[in-house]
């Protein structure tokens, strides 16, 4: 190595490295000299502060005395610190700070970190018995989501190699605690968990192991625990180790933890605190904990105060897309249509692929009848969406709207492709076997929805014919309408009118459906129907003046009214 030869020229009592890239602070320089020149067998460990692209820091070995069979180790990431413990030389933490520049870029952070990793994995297979190199690698992979050879190799280091026998617990320690979050990466939580709590069992001072285990319980949804060390992880806020922490990071995750587990356990004061403290923290993404507030707000029906909170987080990051989006459904969950459109269009203007916000404007414009627009953002979420069923499956309902049956049943047998068991992607096409009289498709599907209503009783062979269907979709329509799913009954009940027109109890039921919903249009046509069949039937002489009038046809409604009273008179 280069380094352990200049090693062999150098003459003074004391050593100091630094890299090219690293630059030693003027107002260090004193300290520097006063180590030196009181001498003893002791090195000193300095904080590195990286000021590239990963704003980090942590502790590392700067200043040694030199002695014979001190030598820096390892391929890369070079160590002299084995050697001097070797040799009983007591390490000692200073304020010390050394700049390291030389991370410029996520390009050159990742070319150092490739070009390093097949140095070291060369090495690993000579010397496989060199844990301090394994784990750099070991985390290498975990940074690059290579979570199954991280997981085998942190695996090996806390169980096979020899860090325990050495008294190396910090690889130990690192080793188990990397360990729980790869495996909280990989989604399972509950090994991560134990996993964590092997590395607290070792070190229970740690910042990192306390906020990994504050993050672990939180995925779980046990928000006491997570609370809990989320605050132990603010207790030792600034806490200089080995690895490189981002403090700042730290401290908002920790805030966040906080919040959300106060917000889980409905202290609200709390966790309105705890997000307000995070949003505090100077990191790039602090405005996120104001948008976090206000969704908490919102659920509370605090409509106003959430759109306030939303305005203090776009006074952060001006246009931010998710804060726009967040103001627009604010507005929408409020009937204020208006706005909120406005809202989900700015969120267009900064960022035109926002699925979300393509979904809502084609609801909106949908609602208003705008029904050309509206297919227009489905088709653009859709192909924001390859791999979506929400986009399709809207699109599909507005097809079925717009009596465009072939083209609806395409993309509803497309989503049923892609998710089983949505119903209403089930009725929907139902609808469109049932207008196209396909009654063989119409009377399975209907069997397959049926098997999750018990109160149908329906078995295979039961629909013998259209009017039977037509009768088990009208009771599907009504057992959906007892479960508070309209839209789902408006389509059962809709299918029951295509498979049997003479059904008047199913027209009368879809009517009432689709009043109810404000659909006042739709449900003319059927209750004319009723009444052309019943002409003195003055319940749906009722309905229907009620629709008139709702549609601004007075004269008409006041017809209805009066056909209405004759034939409850006679």
């Amino acid at each position: 190595l280069a380094r352990n030869a200049s090693l062999q020229l150098a003459t003074g009592d004391f050593i100091m490295w630094l890299d090219a890239d690293d630059i030693l602070p003027r107002e260090c320089h004193a300290e520097i000299r006063r180590l030196v020149d009181q001498g003893g067998h002791k090195s000193y460990l300095f904080v590195l502060d990286d000021q590239g692209h990963e704003r980090v820091s942590c502790l590392q070995l700067r200043l040694f005395p030199n002695l014979p069979g001190v030598e820096f180790e390892m391929p890369v990431h070079e160590q002299v610190t084995p050697s001097l413990t070797r040799l009983g030389v007591e390490t000692v933490s200073t304020e010390i700070r050394v700049e390291h520049t030389g991370y410029t870029t996520p390009q050159v952070v990742k070319g150092k970190k490739d070009r390093y990793l097949k140095i070291m994995e060369l090495w690993l297979e000579e010397h496989p018995e060199d844990y301090m190199t394994r784990s750099h690698v070991a985390l290498t992979y975990y940074a690059a989501m290579r979570l199954p050879e991280a997981e085998a190799a942190y695996r090996f280091i806390a169980d096979e190699s020899t860090c325990r026998q050495d008294r190396n617990w910090i690889v130990y320690t690192t080793a188990l605690l990397f360990l729980g979050r790869t495996l909280m990466k990989m989604t399972r939580f509950d090994d991560a968990r134990d996993s964590m709590r092997r590395a607290e069992e070792v070190d229970s001072q740690y910042l990192l192991t306390r906020l990994s285990l504050a993050e672990v319980h939180a995925r779980l949804g046990e928000w006491e625990e997570a609370r809990r060390y989320g605050r132990a992880t603010l207790e030792v806020d600034g806490q200089r180790t080995f690895f490189p922490v981002e403090h700042d990071e730290v401290r908002y995750a920790a805030q966040l933890i906080c919040a959300q587990a106060a917000q889980a356990l409905n202290q609200w004061d709390e966790a309105e605190a705890s997000f307000r403290r995070a949003a505090e923290v100077e990191v790039g993404h602090r405005s996120d904990a104001l948008g976090h507030l206000a969704n908490m707000l919102k659920a509370q029906d605090r409509g106003s105060e959430a759109l306030a909170v939303l305005d203090e987080a776009l006074s952060i990051v001006p246009g931010n897309p998710q804060h726009l989006f967040d103001k627009g459904m604010v507005c929408l969950e409020a009937q204020d249509i208006d706005r909120a459109a406005a809202h989900f269009r700015q969120v267009l203007e900064a960022q035109p692929d926002f699925t979300l916000a393509l979904l809502n404007l084609g609801y909106i414009t949908k609602s208003r009848g705008q029904f050309d627009e509206a297919e227009i953002y489905y088709r653009r979420a859709m192909a924001c969406d390859a791999d979506g069923v929400e986009a399709r499956a809207n699109l599909a309902h507005l097809y079925l709207d717009m009596e465009r049956f072939a083209e609806a049943s395409a993309l509803f047998k497309e989503v049923r492709r892609r998710e089983q068991g949505l119903v209403d992607i089930d009725l929907g096409l139902l609808v469109t076997c049932a207008h196209d009289g396909d009654f063989a498709a119409a009377r399975q599907l209907l069997e397959e929805i049926a098997v999750g209503f018990d109160e149908l009783q329906c078995e295979p062979g039961d629909m013998v014919g259209p009017a039977r269907a037509a009768r088990t979709a009208k009771a599907l329509g009504e057992a959906l309408l007892r479960r508070n799913r309209n839209k789902c009954a408006e389509l059962a009940l809709w299918a029951a009118v295509l498979l049997d027109g003479t059904s008047l109890d199913a027209r009368r039921a879809l009517a009432e459906v689709l009043f109810t919903g404000g659909q006042f249009w739709k449900a003319v046509p059927h209750l004319e129907a009723v009444l052309l069949s019943a002409p003195t039937d003055g319940a749906a002489f009722e309905r229907l003046g009620d629709c008139y009038r709702q549609l601004g046809v007075e004269e008409a409604a006041q017809m209805c009214y009066a056909k209405s009273r004759q034939a409850s008179a006679s």
